[in-house]
């Protein structure tokens, strides 16, 4: 089937067979799509938004979630988190991004009441590139069976006056990059960056996603600092990645040890609603449990979603393990993954969640 690209707008395309009839998928349609306007709506109405985040955090506090990195991008999202915190309601950590797509949010992301514990201000939130589920990651090579289709990128100009820009004001970015071709591009972006401000490598620049990488760009990651937030979550069609690239590339797919390996930041997350699922006792046993060379053990995985995470965003010195002096955020869990056949991983259940030494969530079981 061939794709047509000319009943597209500023904002993306409409993709259609060789007849002209839609095939249903709209590829990165931007701010002012039909699906982008609903997203507005629900974060800015009260009646949409509140009853959402209390049903996600009611979700989060049953899986064993302390802290929540999110793509809050409204100020009314930050401030229902904080009229919960000073109400006791809110059961998890939450660091909420703002979104670089538009502008016109930052300055009330900025005055909105964060604090330093509770509701943090995170990362500006960029997207470079798409996802190869509907072949709009920027690739190396085209995908298979569409010649001279490569995805959708970038122009690095944009790119270098972002990042420019998050450095003179000493703020992380975030940026959604699946394909190689992206993430080759940012780093050679970024590589000119920090040579007119070397202390850019201390802000973590965040590549989310990271799904596929060339073996050379691991070395280039460490050594800029770029930090991999990856999400297990992904991994859960196989046969959907093997019909997408092939099979060789599929395998080298989610390159999780490679990094860890190579000295990168690795941070595990879910992309949630993006992926079906959010647990993270289910995200484990994927990376434990996958075919190729970049199974991970249990003792990775976990530190990636626990210690990596933490360090995603600056946290490390008071969460991500257990010590004295140190929040007091954690889950009991049923069996110890680090002693069981990794096979049983995702029957392990959560039994108690602790935030701030208040257990927040106790299983029937206890």
């Amino acid at each position: 089937m061939g794709v047509d690209r000319s009943h597209g707008t500023a904002h993306g395309f409409v993709e259609r067979d060789d007849r002209g009839e839609p095939t249903g998928i709209l590829k990165e349609l931007g701010s002012e799509s039909p699906l982008a306007q609903h997203h507005r709506d629900v974060f800015y109405r009260r009646n949409l938004r509140e009853p959402r985040i209390r049903q996600a955090l009611d979700d989060y506090r049953k899986a064993g979630l302390t802290s929540i990195q999110d793509n809050s991008w409204y100020a009314p999202v930050i401030h229902t988190l904080a009229r919960w915190r000073r109400e006791k309601m809110l059961t998890a950590r939450v660091s909420g991004w703002s979104f670089g797509r538009e502008p016109s949010t930052w300055g009330p992301m900025k005055r909105a009441p964060f604090d330093k514990l509770w509701v943090r201000s995170g990362p500006r939130k960029y997207f470079l590139d798409g996802t190869y589920t509907n072949r709009t990651a920027w690739m190396t090579q085209e995908y298979p069976g569409y010649p001279g289709e490569f995805g959708m990128g970038f122009d690095p100009s944009w790119l270098e006056a972002v990042l420019v820009r998050l450095v003179r004001r000493q703020q992380q970015g975030a940026f959604h990059s699946i394909g190689d071709r992206s993430t080759q591009t940012f780093l050679d972006v970024w590589t000119k960056v920090v040579k007119r401000y070397p202390e850019g490598r201390s802000l973590r620049m965040r590549l989310e996603h990271g799904q596929v990488i060339r073996p050379e760009d691991f070395a280039r990651l460490a050594d800029l600092g770029v930090a991999i937030a990856a999400q297990p979550p992904a991994l859960v069609n196989p046969e959907k990645d093997r019909t997408i690239l092939g099979k060789e590339r599929a395998l080298a797919c989610y390159p999780h040890r490679s990094l860890l390996e190579a000295g990168v930041l690795l941070g595990f997350g879910s992309d949630y609603p993006g992926e079906s699922f959010f647990a993270p006792l289910r995200g484990i046993h994927l990376v434990c449990n996958r075919e190729g060379p970049e199974r991970l053990s249990p003792e990775q995985a976990l530190r990636a979603y626990t210690q990596g995470s933490a360090a995603l965003e600056f946290e490390e010195h008071r969460k991500g393990t257990l010590q004295p002096g140190f929040l007091a955020d954690f889950a009991v869990l049923s069996a110890n993954p680090l002693a069981v056949d990794p096979k049983r991983l995702q029957d392990i259940q959560v039994a108690r969640t602790v935030v701030g030494g208040r257990t927040i969530w106790l299983s029937d079981n206890e």
